[in-house]
């Protein structure tokens, strides 16, 4: 995986937590789920010795170690999407037949729908589907209440990717790789309203699949397969488009970042690693997977603690599994040393209060931002100590620190 900031040189080491061999092993850990609680849980299967597929439940702790072993014949033949809910479930699409299950993170089945409309979801905060469903050359974006029963089918001709939605407000948002006769195949943006009408679309000509859509302080972060990071406001405007790598397969986000993924799909195949970029596309750290390790990474999960788990296989006498988790030592880049110079304080501030900036340079901007990512305030630094008086009422900002017109530092102002 590429670097393209020179300048930010990163030292990492990698803890095998736990490795764990299974006799007659198929396939390998899946997507390890994780709860607000930082549990951890993930599906294994494989075949016994009278070559029956099962399947198992596998809740692991902090250490790597398997804590609980369930079996369940709820998930078979296969599942093909899962989702963890604010309520700590884990809801799993199974194709045959047909249905959302939702288990807690001791394996036990809470509830089942039955529907065909299954693909890629999220469950919503009013605990709704929406489903994104990828045909062969179109697509349905589609909401189902609680019970499984479609409240509205949107059909989307000519797509040929899609991403999974992502709830915003008072809505939603998708992404979609199109299709046309003169084979420039633009990606689109799509809002739509809680009750199924499309807000805003834009397309743009750039001819990738999408993989995934992310929230960020100003709107929107889209990522590309061919290892493009895209950042719009809410209107869908592009704010910055960055070639970070060759390939993203998977990405994720929380709070702190964005986190891509390079997997390796089989032996010899090198480039497997994980990339954490704040919100402005600037890279805080990267692992990179050596190849002489002896297995491929097959899955990555980011914690609530800022961590990584990396689910991976070797075909070593039997097949195995092992979960790695990087620890990481980074050394600060440019840019976040710079950061380090300016301090913004007192943050949380109180309605009545200023905010205070001191910096090591003059001639800069402090631009906040709502939730939504609309600007609320604009100040001039011309000092390098400078009072704010903000005018802002109770709630969560987002604020970012320019000179020469690029963003120097970035983060959160509570308000309360």
């Amino acid at each position: 995986m590429k670097n393209f900031w020179g300048t930010l040189t990163l030292l990492f080491f990698c803890l095998f937590v736990k490795a764990q061999t299974i006799q007659n092993f198929k396939e390998l850990f899946g997507k390890v789920h994780v709860s607000s609680k930082g549990e951890m849980l993930t599906i294994h299967y494989y075949f016994n010795y009278r070559d029956e597929m099962k399947v198992e439940f596998l809740k692991i702790n902090s250490a790597g170690e398997i804590i609980l072993r369930k079996e369940t014949t709820e998930v078979l033949p296969f599942y093909s999407a899962s989702y963890v809910t604010a309520k700590d479930e884990i809801v799993i699409y199974t194709n045959s037949p047909g249905a959302y299950k939702k288990f807690n993170f001791d394996g036990e089945l809470l509830e089942t729908v039955y529907t065909q409309n299954g693909g890629l979801f999220i469950i919503d905060s009013l605990n709704q589907f929406i489903v994104s469903r990828q045909g062969l050359h179109d697509s349905n974006f589609i909401k189902l209440n609680k019970n499984g029963e479609v409240i509205w089918d949107n059909f989307i001709a000519d797509t040929k990717n899609m991403t999974a939605p992502l709830e915003i407000q008072d809505g939603y948002i998708i992404g979609v790789h199109r299709i046309n006769a003169q084979e420039t195949n633009p990606i689109e943006f799509i809002t739509y309203s809680s009750n199924g009408e499309v807000v805003n679309k834009k397309q743009y000509t750039i001819n990738e699949d999408l993989v995934a859509l992310h929230k960020s302080p100003n709107g929107f972060i889209a990522t590309t397969w061919n290892g493009r990071l895209i950042s719009l406001n809410m209107d869908l405007d592009t704010l910055w488009s960055k070639e970070m790598t060759s390939m993203i397969e998977g990405s994720q986000s929380n709070e702190n970042g964005i986190y891509f993924y390079q997997l390796q799909e089989g032996a010899g195949i090198a480039g497997s690693g994980v990339t954490k970029v704040d919100f402005n596309g600037n890279v805080i750290w990267q692992y990179e997977r050596p190849e002489d390790l002896g297995s491929f990474v097959r899955n990555v999960t980011v914690t609530n603690d800022d961590q990584v788990i990396m689910s991976c296989s070797t075909h070593v006498n039997n097949f195995r599994t092992i979960l790695i988790k990087p620890q990481l030592n980074v050394i600060l880049s440019n840019t976040e040393k710079l950061s380090q110079t300016i301090k913004l304080y007192p943050n949380p501030v109180s309605e009545s209060n200023s905010i205070h900036i001191t910096s090591e340079f003059a001639n800069g901007a402090l631009m906040i931002f709502d939730q939504r990512g609309n600007k609320v305030r604009e100040v001039l630094i011309d000092n390098q100590d400078v009072d704010v008086e903000h005018s802002l009422s109770k709630g969560l900002y987002f604020y970012q620190i320019y000179q020469n017109n690029a963003i120097q530092t970035s983060g959160k102002i509570i308000v309360n």
